[in-house]
């Protein structure tokens, strides 16, 4: 792949994550919304004191993020979320076959959840509400910035790995995200 081709992977790639994560996002208002209404009877947004609510707004959030990043891609051929599907994006293992449910659970759970977390709707939630209920404000606000500069630093490795492009969610899971269309295009060529 080319600096020219690879530039616009990583736009393809960035622009599916952002659709996904909105998507994601959609859905969790939803479940919150549907949660709020027939649990609490109520159709008023949740506030930020209410804490029961807070943790059925986790649950929603929880529910959206397996539903976008686990079941959609493991019902797929090809371990695609929606729009690496339209994008025509698909993860795979380093050596290039499909992924396992091991890995990708992996790749979801401790890299997209725990490592990167400030980057996904589900865990930048739930990370929120556990250092509210933990930590006081100040060491709060510390665990906070570690998880946004761990977030940032996974982008620029996937900048900066050429070969591959693996964020960290990507290499603990032994995985990575090829343009699909992209090789297409070079077999039509050849």
């Amino acid at each position: 792949m080319n600096e020219k081709s690879r530039g616009g992977y990583l736009v393809k790639r960035v622009f599916a994550f952002g659709i996904d994560w909105y998507f994601t996002a959609v859905i969790a208002n939803i479940i919150s919304v549907l949660f709020n209404v027939l649990i609490f009877k109520e159709s008023l947004p949740i506030k930020p004191t209410d804490q029961s609510k807070i943790l059925w707004f986790i649950l929603a959030c929880f529910i959206a993020s397996l539903f976008t990043y686990i079941y959609i891609p493991l019902k797929r051929k090809n371990n695609q979320t929606i729009m690496q599907k339209v994008l025509q994006l698909e993860v795979v293992s380093i050596n290039g076959e499909k992924l396992s449910i091991k890995n990708h659970l992996i790749r979801f759970f401790v890299g997209c959840l725990i490592l990167e977390s400030a980057l996904y709707i589900f865990s930048a939630q739930f990370t929120s509400y556990f250092l509210y209920l933990i930590f006081p404000l100040q060491i709060q606000a510390y665990i906070s910035y570690l998880l946004i500069i761990i977030s940032i630093v996974s982008l620029i490795f996937a900048f900066v790995d050429k070969k591959n492009t693996q964020t960290f969610h990507d290499k603990i899971s032994n995985s990575k995200v090829i343009d699909v269309g992209f090789l297409d295009k070079g077999k039509k060529l050849l």
